[in-house]
């Protein structure tokens, strides 16, 4: 565990300790796409993509391991597998401007005159994020999102 993802735990632990619900997002559907950190330059720099049943493992390896603690563990394949590509875009990506999306702080990176440019799959990782946050709220009455960003997991007490 990085001292960054040792924090947001405290954070969020204070919120359990204060009477919130927490909720752990484990990006089962985005890990297969690949995230979009931002940290290379380089377009292929992106997480490797992993398969289904390799998330499958990281989820069950995660849900062992916080065996105890007050939080519940989803994953967003379960609620994606469903979703067909035009589904997706017609039910949410036409509410979502381009230029909101231009707007956002990695795509600036790069598409920058240093940047290396960025691909669709990267630049719709937000949509898929958002849309995250969309089934959260109407599934499970999740209202803030803490640590929520294109290099960390998503923990959300409600």
């Amino acid at each position: 565990m990085t001292v960054g993802n040792f924090a947001v735990a405290m954070m969020i632990r204070h919120f359990i300790d204060h009477g919130h619900k927490a909720i752990l997002l484990v990006g089962g559907a985005t890990g297969m796409i690949g995230d979009p950190d931002g940290k290379n330059r380089n377009v292929t720099s992106y997480r490797l993509k992993i398969s289904n049943a390799t998330s499958v493992v990281y989820l069950s390896s995660i849900v062992k391991s916080s065996a105890g603690h007050d939080f519940e563990i989803v994953d967003n394949y379960d609620w994606f597998k469903g979703m067909g590509y035009l589904d997706f875009l017609r039910d949410v990506g036409k509410h979502v401007p381009v230029r909101q999306m231009l707007g956002r702080e990695f795509v600036q990176e790069r598409l920058g005159d240093d940047g290396s440019g960025i691909s669709y799959a990267e630049f719709s990782y937000a949509l898929i994020q958002g849309y995250d946050f969309l089934h959260l709220y109407r599934e499970m009455g999740a209202t803030l999102q803490v640590a929520g960003s294109t290099n960390g997991a998503t923990a959300l007490p409600v």
